[in-house]
């Protein structure tokens, strides 16, 4: 072959060789992760394994670099219907229903996040497309479902810690992003109910549900406590209210909380007033 031909062919190799790389991610290899407890930006956090969980908060976006490995072994992509959380197992599926709109759609959890303790939820692009979310926080509330994650074989009590560092009922509509896929189906025949149905390393669809738009405020949560003299005690030091908790009796029962807020901004600097109170892990609570 003559010296030409050879560098030309050499070429024609690196440039296909690209082309390779480039449609190619590195494969997942998922296992289930919790990890340690680790810090953020205003306080610590300590996952934990759960099999119920509902809980309403601030969800933003946030990006990676393509194709960086995360804590359950998948791989980010801003394409993805998937999300980080600070505490919860990973990979976990969650609903999320932005509250302003009152869209609903399904993601899985698969990474350690965000490092912001006035925020409870980071998304990728794609489920902030469809969530119809903007550039600000937006009030969320995030609910996992025990069977779907049961489904996928994912014993919560059985997870273990790899020591991973930080860095409604009825039929629903479901439809896509540009608005010409649209499907109405069973609730109930939609569960996940066996590891075929869907694996957890398998892509979500991009599709929301829509539910209806109530009136909310914005709460902070300094506490919640057994003995209301101890909850009197914190909420005179802080300058806040004491109420009255929903408790099963095993529970607190008692719950110390300053509000209503009318904005984002408003809350942020309620958490702010709480920490400098004493209080190391105030939450936003929207109701």
């Amino acid at each position: 072959m003559k010296l030409r031909e050879y560098k030309a062919a050499l070429v024609t190799l690196v440039i296909l060789t690209g082309c390779h790389e480039a449609g190619a991610p590195p494969q997942a290899s998922l296992h289930p992760a919790l990890g340690k407890p680790w810090k953020g930006l205003d306080r610590w956090f300590y996952p934990e394994a759960k099999t119920e969980y509902s809980e309403t908060g601030l969800a933003q976006i946030y990006t990676r670099p393509g194709n960086t490995p995360l804590p359950d072994g998948e791989v980010w992509s801003a394409a993805a219907m998937t999300g980080a959380h600070q505490t919860l197992q990973l990979p976990a599926l969650v609903r999320v229903e932005n509250l302003n709109n009152g869209r609903v759609v399904k993601i899985r959890l698969n990474d350690r996040g965000p490092r912001d303790g006035r925020r409870l939820l980071a998304v990728t692009p794609t489920v902030a497309r469809i969530l119809g979310m903007g550039k600000n926080p937006t009030p969320v509330r995030i609910t996992l479902d025990p069977q779907q994650n049961a489904a996928l074989g994912y014993d919560s009590a059985a997870i273990p810690d790899l020591g991973i560092a930080p860095p409604g009922r009825g039929t629903v509509t479901a439809q896509s992003l540009d608005g010409r896929d649209r499907q109405v189906f069973d609730a109930d025949a939609g569960r996940i109910k066996a590891r075929k149905t869907l694996s957890a390393g398998e892509a979500l669809p991009p599709t929301y549900i829509q539910k209806p738009v109530y009136p909310f405020n914005y709460y902070v949560v300094l506490g919640s406590f057994y003995q209301h003299r101890v909850a009197a005690r914190v909420a005179t030091r802080c300058q806040a209210l004491v109420t009255r908790d929903v408790g099963d009796g095993a529970n607190p029962a008692w719950q110390v909380i300053d509000g209503p807020f009318p904005t984002v901004e408003k809350t942020d600097d309620a958490q702010s007033r709480a920490q400098k109170c004493g209080i190391s892990n105030p939450r936003l609570l929207v109701r």
